[in-house]
């Protein structure tokens, strides 16, 4: 996970990563070894603001990996390229959340 091509950290699934930043306009963006392309994203900040995301695969890309992922690592593979191919801007999306204290909160109680 990239925020203005700074890397922040490995996402997983269960974790996140945190930066500050200067108010105004920055781009997300998140590349992964498994996955096609760089997903990017560009968000607006206000000084002292505080905004959460959540990175989730976008709907058709999710709808194409499911159907290749009975097929075994071949499948996935072939399946990941299709995603590639159909989402040029990347196979992921970064959505705002809301409650992004209790999202981290929860988080953390699951891992327990």
């Amino acid at each position: 996970m990239k925020l203005d091509g700074q890397a922040l950290g490995d996402v997983k699934a269960g974790s996140f990563v945190y930066a500050g930043g200067a108010p105004g306009r920055h781009v997300l963006s998140l590349e992964m070894f498994d996955f096609p392309g760089v997903s990017r994203q560009g968000i607006s900040v206000a000084a002292g603001g505080t905004y959460y995301f959540r990175v989730k695969l976008k709907d058709k890309s999710e709808k194409t990996l499911s159907a290749g992922a009975s097929g075994g690592m071949l499948g996935w593979a072939v399946a990941a390229s299709a995603a590639g191919k159909a989402e040029p801007e990347g196979v992921f999306e970064f959505v705002v959340i809301s409650d992004g204290k209790k999202a981290i909160s929860d988080l953390h109680n699951a891992g327990k």
